[in-house]
């Protein structure tokens, strides 16, 4: 999640605080709703990040595997061709 993401949300999170906020007062004192809103976007986004946690498509999950096809392709590509086909050989032994 990128930084402009994480603000996005914030901002979205303020703004439906302060407009729960202030239909409460307008209705007079009744239920909390913005506690109780809060709480649940709270807990569906905790819940978005351990989901991404779980199924390692978190950004340095993603990073690390990039990196590791990277290192592959490089050393492939130094390799002779004699060295490949041997390579190649034993893959399919």
């Amino acid at each position: 999640m990128r930084r402009i993401d994480v603000i996005g949300i914030a901002a979205a999170l303020l703004g439906i605080g302060a407009l729960v906020f202030g239909l409460e007062q307008s209705w007079g004192k009744g239920l909390p709703w913005g506690q109780l809103s809060l709480f649940v976007l709270i807990v569906v986004w905790v819940g978005s990040y351990v989901r991404r946690f779980l199924t390692k498509s978190m950004t340095y999950h993603q990073q690390l595997e990039d990196y590791r096809i990277a290192v592959l392709k490089q050393r492939w590509e130094e390799l002779t061709p004699e060295e490949r086909e041997a390579l190649e050989q034993q893959a399919e032994e």
